[in-house]
């Protein structure tokens, strides 16, 4: 059964093509593409598309020294590949000949590879340039809320997808070797992190991460303006993917780890006194290495 989420609306984007608007203009006398015509619904599939996959390859990335996990990469292209954009309810608000621009309304509808549907009902339009006939602009309005939506579909199918994929966890976190480091955590209960850990990063958020055998050692820190969460501690692994933590002072409080390839999710339960007012959930979420 197909789910349609519908979208908030917010900002908007502008998204040039020469290759593809020299083909039309030239038997166009000059105009750009109208509100429906192919050639304006194929570039906003390819500006989605393109703009979803630089946002992936960004998080996917741990730096700008190193190369994205090849198998999360692969899944982030074919998602992107896979996505299918369609513009509804399709509306002409006029053309301006002087300005030569079509002012256009519709409803901007992003099928996933898996069948989900995201939709917004946007404002958009498409103008010559100027010094020739050879490109036009296509903006579209309230395009961030729709990237963003179609970033946050891909981690739940990218960890799907993984878990499919891998029996175990092909690449564990850092096994720190120190006996006397773990030793003296083991002693003052203290979530002190001895090097080598492993780092891993979301929006805001940052987990650093040891293992040994059945125990893990973390310090997880989050920010959201001038509010942060932090919380650290020794998990236990219930398995070769999974950790919990459940403090014994915090009244319920529950964090569960999940490890897959270069991700982990880290998710919280009852923990807000980990938090200052308004950081909320902050920590929760898919981190990368």
């Amino acid at each position: 059964m197909k789910m349609e989420q519908v979208l908030p609306t917010n900002t908007s984007r502008l998204h040039t093509s020469l290759l593809v608007a020299a083909t039309l203009l030239a038997g166009c006398g000059g105009k750009p593409p109208g509100c429906a015509d192919s050639t304006t619904i194929g570039l906003a599939n390819e500006m989605i598309a393109g703009d979803v996959l630089d946002v992936l390859t960004k998080d996917l990335t741990r730096n700008s020294k190193e190369k994205a996990d090849p198998e999360a990469m692969k899944l982030a292209t074919d998602y992107t590949k896979g996505l299918k954009v369609t513009m509804e309810n399709i509306v002409s608000n006029g053309y301006n000949a002087d300005a030569k621009k079509h002012q256009c309304a519709g409803r901007l509808k992003v099928a996933t590879p898996k069948g989900n549907e995201l939709a917004v009902n946007t404002g958009y339009s498409t103008q010559k340039t100027e010094g020739g006939n050879t490109s036009f602009v296509l903006a579209i309005d309230n395009y961030q809320p729709m990237i963003k939506a179609l970033y946050d579909s891909f981690i739940p199918y990218m960890i799907a997808e993984l878990e499919k994929s891998q029996g175990a966890r092909p690449q564990e976190p850092i096994v720190y070797q120190s006996t006397q480091s773990q030793t003296a955590a083991k002693d003052t209960g203290s979530a002190a992190l001895a090097a080598p850990t492993t780092k891993y990063t979301k929006d805001n958020a940052v987990a650093q991460i040891q293992i040994q055998g059945n125990q893990l050692v973390f310090e997880v820190n989050s920010t959201v303006g001038r509010y942060s969460c932090e919380m650290s501690g020794t998990a236990s692994m219930l398995d070769e993917r999974n950790g919990e933590f459940k403090p014994a002072d915090k009244g319920g409080c529950i964090a569960k780890f999940k490890f897959i390839g270069a991700a982990m999710e880290f998710t919280t339960d009852s923990c807000s006194t980990y938090c200052g007012m308004q950081a909320g959930d902050s920590m929760d979420g898919t981190y990368f290495r």
